[in-house]
């Protein structure tokens, strides 16, 4: 490596002058340049829509985030955070509390810097888009109106793109969870089972 970097620098004082820069440069990087933590967001999202719906009292979500957080419980990456998210579930709200000792991707999904907001993938939360859905599969016009253009965006977003197609059979008329539910994750095992629960209750009055 020595008489690579000689010969690349010219002289050896040279090359040393340059790694010694190259190596300062890498230890004063700030921690968001060092990490990129918009692709984790991004895959995360729809899992803190479940989280935020468990914390608000949605029985389907609850059950599903605490699989979710049961198995990265045992992995190395994730441990860390499961714990901190389960903390948040249980109440805890104070970052100064639940930030130290996470690593800079974790903080990121835990407490968004300012400058950089989470992105939602979809503005609706879990109930009332369920809610909108149901709505729609017992034929209100105007929920189904309300509910296309977010359900063409999921349709977009490859995190959604499995619940849009799910949620597009309800409001067609389907209604079997054996035939919904079959390779869905998680998350949209969730909404989908939210969407199902309201259509056991009687339809809404529907205006025209």
């Amino acid at each position: 490596f020595t008489t690579l970097i000689t010969a690349l620098a010219g002289d050896l004082d040279t090359a040393q002058r340059a790694l010694t820069t190259v190596i300062d440069a890498a230890r004063n990087l700030p921690p968001e340049a060092a990490f990129d933590p918009q692709p984790h967001l991004d895959r995360w999202e729809p899992r803190l829509v479940a989280l935020v719906a468990a914390a608000g009292g949605d029985p389907a979500a609850a059950t599903a985030i605490d699989e979710l957080l049961t198995s990265l419980a045992d992995t190395t990456d994730w441990a860390t955070l499961a714990d901190v998210l389960r903390r948040i579930l249980a109440g805890e709200r104070d970052p100064d509390q639940l930030l130290p000792g996470l690593d800079p991707i974790d903080t990121a999904i835990v407490h968004p810097r300012p400058g950089r907001p989470r992105r939602p993938d979809h503005p609706h939360p879990t109930t009332a888009l369920a809610a909108a859905v149901a709505a729609a599969a017992h034929g209100d016009q105007n929920a189904a109106a309300e509910a296309a253009p977010y359900l063409d965006e999921m349709a977009d977003n490859p995190n959604w793109a499995a619940l849009a197609a799910v949620l597009r059979r309800i409001i067609a008329g389907e209604r079997n969870p054996d035939q919904l539910l079959p390779g869905l994750d998680p998350t949209d095992t969730a909404i989908t089972q939210a969407v199902l629960a309201h259509l056991t209750d009687p339809p809404p009055e529907t205006t025209r």
